[in-house]
């Protein structure tokens, strides 16, 4: 799975970077493996900004030229982090 991070708090983000590093180490290599490039990248995003959002996309366009899935969560309050990911499932998979 490819996960973009993307959140106003930047605190958040590096927080949560650093579990889904973790993650990603403690699988065996065929089960933490996509493919080149990276499995994840974080963007500092602030969504009430059409500015930040467009950046957001680009950014993930960039690094694997495609969305699949998308997923957005919001949450109010201290610690809130927003997570936008984009996978390409395997061949006759669905992403709900």
């Amino acid at each position: 799975m490819k996960i973009a991070l993307a959140d106003v708090n930047t605190d958040g983000l590096d927080f949560v970077s650093k579990e889904v590093q973790a993650i990603q180490q403690a699988l065996p290599p065929a089960e933490s493996a996509t493919g080149p490039g990276p499995n994840f990248i974080v963007v500092p995003t602030d969504v009430s900004k059409l500015e930040d959002v467009v950046r957001l996309k680009d950014r993930v366009y960039e690094t694997w030229g495609e969305v699949s899935c998308a997923s957005y969560s919001r949450r109010l309050g201290p610690g809130a982090v927003t997570l936008l990911y984009g996978i390409s499932p395997p061949t006759g998979a669905s992403c709900l």
